[in-house]
C-alpha cells in the first residue's frame, strides 16, 4: 500500500475513533433553542386554537379563554361539583419528532378549586413510524386548590422506533378548573453534563428469572386476592373468579352491552425496581365477546422515589371476540429515575370479559447470553419485522445468523449438526419446481432436528405443504437471486401471492445493485460481500476496501442503511474458491464480517458453493476446506451469543472510509478501480442502560498500534471487557481495560474485530 495513504490512515484513526454520543441530523433541523409547538400560546385561531384541538370526553370540552399567563389567551378545562369526572382533553397538532433524542417540555398552569383523585397533568405521548401508540410521559401534576401561574417541565428521552410526539392535557378523575399557556417543546441542550453522578437507588435485591409479582396467579386471598387491587370506576368493578389458564382463580373484567365503557382496574402492589434496567412483562388473557374502540389491555407503570407519575408501557392488545388463553409480553426498559413500578388491566372504551391470570415481571439478565444458540421456537413461527427494523421470531428480538448454501442448498444455522455431504446435492436439488419442495418437504424433520433455520422459494408459495410452512423452522422465502428487470412481473406477482398466503413470513430478495428499485418486491433485501482473495484488479490487502466501495457505489446507490426502510442484511459470498486463490484466514473472515455488522445491517448469512456455475471449476466452496467451516461455525456462535447486544438501538456508527483525494492502486494498468484515502477502522455504538457496547473492526492486514478512542459523555473510572469467543490475539475475549471519563487506549492486530463491554 502507498506509503502516504498510510500515514493518512494512522492521521485519521484517532479523529475518527472519536464517538460522538450526542447524535445530530436525523428527523429535524431544529436548534435545541427553537420551540417545537406551533402556537405555543394559544394566540391564533378563528374559533378554536390553530394547532390545537379541543376533544370532547362524556359531554366535557375544554374552551379558548381570555384567561392568560402571557399574551390574550389560553386553553381552559372546567368540572363543575365535586365528583371525580374525566374531562376532555386539549391536544396539540401531530409533531415529527427524532428517536434516541432528549427533549424539554415546559408550560404553565393556574388551577381554581382543582381538586378530587387526581389533579390537572400534562402529558406527551410518543408514536411510531405509523403513528401507533408506544408510550406516555406526564409532567408533575398541578397542585391541588387555588393556585396562580406555575411553570411545570420534564426532561424525557424519546424510544429508538418514535417518530412522532403529541401533547395533551387533561383533569383524570377530579374537578376544578385548569388554563394552560405557553407550552414550549424544545431539543435538550447536548452539552456533556458536569461530572457529579447521577444519585441512583440501590438495586432491588432480586436475580433474573426470579417473578417480582406477588400471588401471581391469584391463588391466594379470602374475599379479593392478595397483593392486588380490584379498582371500582363509573360502577364497574373487576371481580375474583374461578376460571384460570393455570391453578384454580384469575381475575376478571365484565362490561355488559355493546357501548364503549371504561372498566374498573386490576392492580398489582407497588414493587420496587431498578434504575436504567430492563424487565419482562409477560400475563395470560382469555376474551369473551370482546369489542369497541379497544381491546382489553395489560399496562406497567414507572414512578419516581416519590411514587409520582412518569411512564407507562403497554404490552399488546388482547384480540377482540371470543379467544382462548394467550401470553403476550414486552420487554421494556425503566427510565433513570424510575423506584417504582406497578402493573394495571382494564378494558378502555371497550366492553365483553376479559380473564387475566399467571403475571410474570422478571428482571432482563444483563449479562451476554451464553455460547450456545439462541434456542428455536418449539411451534409454528411468526416472524415479525419491528419498526427499528430488527426482526421478531415469536416475539424474541433476533439478530439473525444463519449458513446456506454449505455444498447444497441447505440452509443452517450455527446449530446445524449434518457433515458437509456431496452426495445431498441430489437429494436437495434446487431446480425451482417441484422437485425443490419436494426435497424439502423430505428434509423437514432432519431441520427440525438440527434447529435449522431455512428459506423457501417464494415462486412456489402456491404448491407450498402446509407442514413447512407451519413449521418452526421457516424463516422466509427467497426471490429468484438477482433478477432481472424483465424478470419484475414475476417477483411482483409472487409476492403478492406470498403476503396473501402467509403473512407470517418475510419475503427476501438479493441484488448486487440499486435497493431501492428492488426493494418494493421484498421485506428484506440482501447485499453481498465478497471474501478476501486475489484478483488481477487488486492487492488482497485492499479486499474488503472494495467491498465497500462496491456497496457503496453499486447496492446503496447514495441511500444510506440508516435511512433505508427496510431491514438491510449482508450475505458473505463465496468463500474458498479455489479459482481466485487461496481461500480467507479466520481473521480474515472475522474481519469482514465484522465489517458487515458496523455497517448497520441487520442480520448475517453465509452463503458458498459445492461448485461454481456449471461446475467446471471444481473444488470451490467449503466442502473442500473443513477446517475454515469448523471456524464458521465456531463465528456463528459467537454472533449467536452476542445477539441482545446486535438488536439494541444503534447510537453512533462510521464505515465511511472514503476520504480526501481520489486516488488509484490498481495494479492491473488496464483497468482502474478508483478509491479515496481509506478510513481503516470501522465503528459501532450501542447502549442498554447504564452499560455501552462498542465494536471496533480493523479492515486492514496491518497491526495498529495505541488507538485513542472516546466515548464523550461518560464520567469517572469505567472497565472496557472485550467479548465474543476468541482465544487469541488482540481479540480474545475477557481483556480488561481501564476506562477513565470515557477514555481508553488499544492496539488491534491485523483484521482484528473487539467488541468492548464498557461499565
Amino acid at each position: 500500500m502507498n506509503v502516504k495513504i498510510m500515514n493518512q490512515i494512522k492521521f485519521v484513526l484517532f479523529m475518527t475513533l472519536t464517538l460522538l454520543l450526542t447524535i445530530s441530523g436525523f428527523a429535524s433541523s431544529a436548534s435545541a433553542d427553537t420551540n417545537l409547538i406551533a402556537n405555543p400560546g394559544f394566540e391564533s385561531g378563528s374559533t378554536i386554537p390553530l394547532n390545537w384541538n379541543l376533544v370532547t370526553y362524556s359531554g366535557n370540552t375544554p374552551s379558548w379563554d381570555t384567561v392568560s399567563h402571557s399574551g390574550a389567551r389560553s386553553v381552559q378545562i372546567q368540572i363543575t361539583g365535586t365528583s371525580d369526572i374525566i374531562s376532555g382533553e386539549i391536544k396539540s397538532d401531530i409533531i415529527t419528532a427524532q428517536p434516541n433524542t432528549e427533549y424539554n417540555l415546559s408550560v404553565w398552569g393556574k388551577t381554581q378549586g382543582a381538586g378530587g383523585t387526581n389533579t390537572p397533568a400534562v402529558r406527551v405521548v410518543e408514536l411510531d413510524a405509523n403513528k401507533n401508540w408506544l408510550s406516555q410521559s406526564n409532567l408533575p401534576a398541578f397542585s391541588r386548590g387555588t393556585n396562580d401561574w406555575v411553570q411545570k417541565q420534564i426532561n424525557f428521552q424519546t424510544r429508538s422506533n418514535t417518530a412522532y410526539i403529541y401533547i395533551y392535557a387533561n383533569i383524570w378523575k377530579g374537578y376544578g378548573i385548569f388554563w394552560l399557556d405557553d407550552v414550549e417543546l424544545k431539543l435538550k441542550s447536548t452539552t456533556v453534563p458536569t461530572s457529579t453522578p447521577t444519585p441512583t437507588l440501590a438495586p432491588a435485591p432480586t436475580q433474573p428469572g426470579v417473578n417480582l409479582i406477588a400471588n401471581s396467579g391469584f391463588e391466594s386471598g379470602s374475599t379479593t386476592p392478595l397483593n392486588w387491587n380490584l379498582v371500582t370506576y363509573s360502577g364497574n368493578t373487576p371481580s375474583w373468579d374461578t376460571v384460570s389458564h393455570s391453578g384454580a382463580r384469575s381475575v376478571q373484567i365484565q362490561i355488559i352491552g355493546t357501548s364503549d365503557i371504561i372498566s374498573g382496574e386490576i392492580k398489582s402492589d407497588i414493587i420496587t425496581a431498578q434504575p436504567n434496567t430492563e424487565y419482562n412483562l409477560s400475563v395470560w388473557g382469555k376474551t369473551q365477546g370482546a369489542g369497541g374502540r379497544n381491546a382489553p389491555a395489560v399496562r406497567v407503570v414507572e414512578l419516581d422515589a416519590n411514587k409520582n407519575w412518569l411512564s407507562q408501557n403497554n404490552l399488546p392488545a388482547f384480540s377482540s371476540g371470543t379467544n382462548d388463553w394467550v401470553q403476550k409480553q414486552i420487554n421494556f426498559q425503566t427510565r433513570s429515575n424510575t423506584a417504582y413500578i406497578y402493573i394495571y388491566a382494564n378494558i378502555w372504551n371497550g366492553y365483553g370479559i376479559f380473564w387475566l391470570d399467571d403475571v410474570e415481571l422478571k428482571l432482563k439478565s444483563t449479562t451476554v447470553p451464553t455460547q450456545s444458540p439462541t434456542p428455536m421456537p418449539t411451534s409454528g413461527s411468526a416472524i415479525q419485522i419491528n419498526a427499528d427494523k430488527t426482526i421478531s421470531i415469536n416475539g424474541k428480538k433476533t439478530f439473525p445468523v444463519f449458513m446456506n448454501n454449505i455444498c447444497n442448498p441447505y440452509h443452517e444455522d450455527t446449530a446445524g449438526v449434518e457433515p458437509c455431504d456431496p452426495s445431498k446435492n441430489s437429494e436437495f436439488k434446487m431446480s425451482g419446481d417441484s422437485e425443490y419442495i419436494s426435497s424439502y418437504a423430505r428434509s423437514i424433520s432432519k431441520y427440525e432436528q438440527a434447529g435449522i433455520l431455512y428459506w423457501m422459494y417464494a415462486g412456489q408459495i402456491n404448491n407450498m405443504p402446509q407442514n413447512i410452512m407451519t413449521s418452526p423452522y421457516l424463516f422466509g422465502y427467497y426471490h429468484i437471486d438477482e433478477p432481472t428487470d424483465d424478470q419484475i412481473p414475476q417477483i411482483s406477482n409472487a409476492y403478492k401471492e406470498v403476503k396473501a398466503k402467509d403473512p407470517n413470513h418475510p419475503v427476501i430478495l438479493g441484488h448486487w445493485r440499486d435497493m431501492t428499485k428492488w426493494a418494493l418486491y421484498a421485506d428484506i433485501m440482501v447485499f453481498g460481500l465478497y471474501p478476501i482473495k486475489n484478483t488481477p484488479e487488486w492487492p488482497r490487502e485492499d479486499s474488503i476496501y472494495v467491498y465497500e466501495h462496491s456497496t457503496e457505489n453499486n447496492f446503496l446507490k447514495g441511500t444510506s442503511l440508516s435511512s433505508f426502510s427496510k431491514p438491510v442484511y449482508a450475505i458473505i459470498q463465496a468463500f474458498g474458491r479455489k479459482d481466485v486463490g487461496e481461500p480467507p484466514t479466520p481473521k480474515e473472515a472475522r474481519s469482514i464480517t465484522y465489517t458487515a455488522i458496523t455497517m448497520n445491517v441487520n442480520g448475517i448469512g453465509y452463503y458458498s458453493y459445492l461448485g461454481w456455475g456449471d461446475g467446471q471449476l471444481g473444488g470451490s466452496g467449503l466442502y473442500w476446506n473443513q477446517s475454515l467451516h469448523t471456524y464458521y461455525r465456531q463465528l456463528g456462535k459467537e454472533l449467536t451469543s452476542l445477539n441482545d447486544i446486535f438488536v439494541l438501538p444503534t447510537k453512533d456508527y462510521s464505515w465511511e472510509y472514503r476520504k480526501g483525494t481520489m486516488v488509484s492502486f490498481s495494479k492491473n494498468p488496464n483497468k482502474q478501480l478508483f478509491f479515496r484515502d481509506r478510513q481503516a477502522l470501522n465503528y459501532m455504538l450501542k447502549q442498554s442502560g447504564s452499560i455501552w457496547y462498542l465494536i471496533v473492526v480493523n479492515k486492514d492486514p496491518r497491526p495498529i498500534t495505541d488507538v485513542g478512542i472516546t466515548i464523550n459523555g461518560l464520567t469517572g473510572a469505567m472497565t472496557a471487557t472485550t467479548l465474543g469467543l476468541e482465544a487469541t490475539g488482540s481479540q480474545r475475549a475477557g481483556r480488561k481495560l481501564g476506562v477513565n471519563n470515557g477514555q481508553f487506549t488499544d492496539s488491534f492486530d491485523g483484521y482484528a474485530a473487539h467488541i468492548y463491554k464498557v461499565s
